[in-house]
């Protein structure tokens, strides 16, 4: 009787050890679903193209007022324009800072700007992303450790 109640108390955990782990998987491939690329776009973000001027779904753009510094860049604007006003190592943003992308949409002048922390290039902790019509988003980014 009681090697029955102990088998059935070890199927309990392996079972609820199963449903986490299947979670967690799932809470992975969500994240991965939620970091997804814009429409157009099938690779990896690392592996984008640099900006040849023409609107695409994304590409690295250098910034115009940091030489040698470059920046993702998801606007399928016409003639964008990057400032970044914080520091960069290696090419990429590193540190606080602020990013404004300005372009052309439908003829019209957009622009946007993203407020936060660069590290490696990446984003982390809290963004602020404003749009030139005063809308504020904010979004959190988790240390990403890819290339």
């Amino acid at each position: 009787m009681l090697w029955k109640i102990f088998k059935a108390i070890w199927l309990i955990i392996g079972i609820m050890l199963g449903i986490v782990l299947g979670l967690s998987f799932l809470g992975l491939i969500i994240a991965e679903v939620a970091r997804a690329q814009p429409a157009g776009w099938t690779g990896p973000w690392w592996t984008a193209p640099v900006c040849t001027g023409d609107p695409g779904p994304m590409c690295w753009q250098e910034f115009d007022n940091k030489p040698g510094c470059w920046s993702l860049n998801r606007n399928d604007w016409d003639d964008v324009v990057i400032t970044w006003s914080g520091e960069c190592r290696d090419g990429r943003p590193d540190g606080f800072g602020v990013a404004v992308y300005y372009g052309r949409e439908a003829g019209k002048r957009v622009s946007r700007s993203q407020e936060g922390l660069f590290m490696d290039g990446k984003p982390l902790g809290r963004w602020v992303y404003r749009n030139g019509m005063g809308q504020v988003l904010f979004e959190l980014y988790f240390y990403d450790p890819g290339p």
